[in-house]
């Protein structure tokens, strides 16, 4: 089955939030360890390659930081080559897979320096920390805590974003 990747938008707070959660309806659920495009919860970005399938599977805060342009720390070519800030990298990246390059909007949120031999040193923000300055959203509010806990279904989610934002907008 294909999935459409969305479009770039330029949405913030709660329409940004229940856009992501529109998108998040459209995905199919990708169970561990398999290929394909959709939502994970339990993973900020998981990106699998076999039988020469490709496929990323993000939680809510990874499709946030997708669908606004947030470039991401670790990135991979068709044939499964790893790359580290744009420049190839033979070492193990999974642990950097939940970091995007910094931008100009994140100076409010919790920023960290990546050093690797060979690469140069690189300011980066997690998936959630992107995420919460996205939606404008404390990360000390106790329900913004529980909105990417990789537990939350489809209803969760739902739930925790009407305490956050209120009712969802009428279409």
């Amino acid at each position: 089955m294909s999935t459409t990747i969305p479009e770039i938008t330029d949405l913030r707070g709660s329409a940004l939030f229940w856009h992501v959660m529109d998108i998040l309806k459209g995905l199919p659920p990708v169970a561990p360890g398999a290929c394909g495009t959709g939502w994970d919860q339990d993973q900020w970005r998981r990106i699998r390659q076999s039988d020469d399938r490709c496929g990323t599977a993000m939680c809510l805060a990874g499709w946030m930081c997708h669908v606004t342009g947030g470039r991401w720390l670790v990135t991979y070519d068709t044939s499964g080559k790893r790359f580290l800030n744009g420049k190839p990298c033979d070492k193990p990246l999974e642990a950097y897979e939940e970091y995007l390059l910094v931008e100009h909007f994140d100076e409010k949120g919790g920023q960290h320096v990546i050093k690797m031999d060979g690469h140069d040193d690189v300011r980066v923000i997690s998936a959630a920390d992107r995420a919460l300055t996205l939606l404008g959203v404390d990360s000390v509010d106790t329900d913004s805590g529980w909105l990417f806990s990789g537990g939350n279904d489809y209803e969760d989610l739902e739930w925790i974003g009407r305490i956050l934002f209120g009712a969802r907008p009428a279409a």
